[in-house]
């Protein structure tokens, strides 16, 4: 293996690793695999979701 990624000028990785905020090689019935996955996808819908409130809307938010 080592011969392999000398030749090819790469290294040897890990896994598993993330590639496209994806994990890759980790187990997909595990919730901890998912949980880095969750919270960045729950951190840009909650930018989203204020930016496309009208202001009745924005209203209804502060009051609840």
């Amino acid at each position: 293996m080592e011969g392999a990624a000398s030749f090819l000028n790469c290294t040897i990785g890990s896994i598993p690793f993330v590639y496209l905020g994806l994990p890759i090689g980790a187990n997909p019935r595990l919730s901890s695999t998912w949980d880095s996955v969750v919270k960045t996808i729950e951190k840009r819908l909650s930018s989203w979701k204020n930016r496309y409130v009208s202001l009745g809307g924005r209203v209804v938010l502060i009051n609840s």
